[in-house]
């Protein structure tokens, strides 16, 4: 039985931890997407706003495993 490697969406790809968690899946060979509110971030990176309503929201194809890395950047 051969098994695949789970595939992991990183929500905040952008973001210090984000960005240094993908290059990190990313050389070691994971299987990984990210996800930014703003748009057009880098190839393997979806445009996803976590304060839009979830009705909205778009997911790959495929997920195995989430790692939260996005935060609130202001409130008011």
């Amino acid at each position: 039985m051969t098994l695949k490697a789970p595939v992991i969406l990183v929500a905040g790809a952008d973001s210090m931890i984000g960005a240094a968690l993908m290059a990190e899946l990313e050389t070691t060979g994971w299987p990984v997407t990210g996800t930014s509110r703003r748009a057009g971030q880098a190839d393997r990176v979806l445009q996803l706003d976590l304060a839009e309503d979830m009705a909205h929201w778009e997911s790959p194809a495929r997920v195995d495993v989430l790692v939260i890395c996005a935060g609130v950047t202001g409130m008011g």
